[in-house]
């Protein structure tokens, strides 16, 4: 069993591969490596925040607490409702029209790949970055063309 007390845990950063200013507070985390690996976490996303469209290869779980976090060309999660993201399923671009909460559960789905820890996902963004670039949310490698995880 794990618990966690919200107000004790910083809001941090965990990647700049995205556009505009989003935070986390890393409440429980799962084995890493594991494919029932997890992560739940405080999200708070500012209106500056924008996503391309992208999938990803876990499932997510998100419970908006309060404003409205938006997934797609006029769809929002508002404050008290959920919405499960299937691993692999498209979603965005995002464009945030103020600042939200959410309540975000990111656990391995059906592949078996597991959740990346955040520490993995930054070593790849700075290994990518040294290759090539990012620019609103889109890596772009030595080549110049954009690239789709």
């Amino acid at each position: 069993m794990q618990a966690a007390d919200p107000a004790r845990v910083a809001w941090t950063t965990v990647s700049g591969h995205r556009a505009g200013r989003i935070e986390f507070k890393r409440l429980l985390h799962g084995t890493p490596g594991r494919p029932d690996n997890f992560e739940l976490s405080l999200v708070r996303t500012f209106a500056d925040y924008a996503t391309p469209r992208h999938r990803h290869n876990f499932d997510q779980i998100r419970c908006c607490l309060s404003g409205a976090m938006n997934y797609a060309p006029r769809k929002d999660l508002v404050a008290g409702s959920v919405a499960y993201f299937p691993e692999g399923t498209f979603y965005g671009p995002q464009r945030m029209a103020g600042e939200s909460l959410v309540l975000l559960l990111q656990l391995g789905g059906a592949s078996g790949q597991g959740f990346m820890r955040y520490e993995d996902l930054q070593a790849g963004h700075a290994a990518l970055a040294a290759r090539g670039t990012f620019a609103g949310g889109i890596y772009r490698g030595p080549d110049g063309r954009p690239r789709d995880g």
